[in-house]
C-alpha cells in the first residue's frame, strides 16, 4: 500500500547503528571497539550526536548514534560504512586463547521522528462511524449508537471505543487511541532496517596488525591510527 503520512509531523534523524553479529562475546567487544572508533571520528568532524546502547542478555550488544543535523556528504560517507565488518584476533574470552573470527554489522538510516500529529490534516484523513454499543444486558445496557470506530483512511488503521459513559467520551478515547497507533506505525516503518551483508572491512589484530578495505582492496598496517578515528587512512 502506498500512502503519505500527511497527518504526521516528522523530523529526520540520521541513525548510525552498530550491532554485534556472529562471534559471541568477541563480537560484542568488537562492537564496542567500532563504537569508540566512530565516536572519535565524529568528534574529529565536530559532529554533534547522541548515543544509545542496547544489550540483550549476554548474546547481543548494539549502539545507535543519532545525528539531528547532517549533510548529504556526511550521509554518503556513513553509508559507505554499511555492511559487515570482520575482526580476527586471539580471543579475549577463550581460555585456550585461540584465534577467532567475529562480526559486526553497521547500518546508516534516515529515521523520521514521529512525535506530533497535525490535527487539521488528521481530521481530514479520518472517517468516524457510530455504532450500537454492546452490553451485558439488564437495565444498564447501552441501546443508543454511542460506540465509535475511527478509521485513518490512508493507512486503514482503526480504533474503536464503547466503554465510555456517552458518545463524546467514546469518540475522544477512540481518537486518542488512533493517534497513538499512527505514531507507533510510522515510527516502526521509519526504523525498519535492511542489513547489508557485504563485507566492508577486515580488522586483523593477531599475529600481524592491519586493516583491509574489502571493497577497494586498500590495506594499511596503521591499525591503531584507524581505531583512533583516522578513517581516511583506509577509505
Amino acid at each position: 500500500m502506498n500512502f503519505k503520512n500527511n497527518a504526521i509531523i516528522t523530523t529526520n534523524i540520521l541513525k548510525f547503528c552498530i550491532n554485534s553479529g556472529e562471534g559471541g562475546l568477541d563480537a560484542q567487544d568488537f562492537t564496542k571497539i567500532l563504537k569508540e572508533m566512530y565516536l572519535k571520528w565524529f568528534k574529529k568532524q565536530n559532529i554533534n550526536f547522541e548515543i544509545f546502547e542496547k544489550k540483550q542478555n549476554n548474546s547481543f550488544f548494539g549502539v545507535e548514534i543519532h545525528v539531528k543535523k547532517f549533510s548529504q556528504e556526511l550521509l554518503n560517507k556513513l553509508q559507505n560504512e554499511n555492511g559487515k565488518h570482520k575482526l580476527i584476533r586471539i580471543s579475549l574470552f577463550n581460555k585456550k586463547q585461540t584465534r577467532e573470527t567475529s562480526f559486526c554489522y553497521v547500518n546508516s538510516i534516515i529515521s523520521n521522528n514521529t512525535s506530533e500529529i497535525d490535527e487539521n490534516k488528521f481530521n481530514s484523513e479520518i472517517r468516524i462511524d457510530r455504532m450500537r454499543a454492546g452490553g451485558a444486558g439488564g437495565q444498564h445496557v447501552n441501546k443508543t449508537e454511542s460506540a465509535i470506530r475511527v478509521t485513518h483512511l490512508p493507512t486503514g488503521i482503526q480504533a474503536s471505543c464503547q466503554d465510555g459513559r456517552n458518545q463524546h467520551e467514546n469518540k475522544k478515547s477512540a481518537l486518542d487511541n488512533l493517534k497513538r497507533k499512527l505514531l507507533l506505525f510510522f515510527e516502526e516503518k521509519s526504523n525498519s532496517q535492511n542489513i547489508n551483508q557485504t563485507l566492508i572491512r577486515t580488522y586483523v589484530f593477531n599475529p600481524t596488525q592491519y586493516i583491509k578495505n574489502e571493497i577497494t582492496n586498500k590495506k594499511t598496517n596503521k591499525l591503531s591510527n584507524v581505531l583512533n578515528g583516522e578513517l581516511e587512512l583506509i577509505n
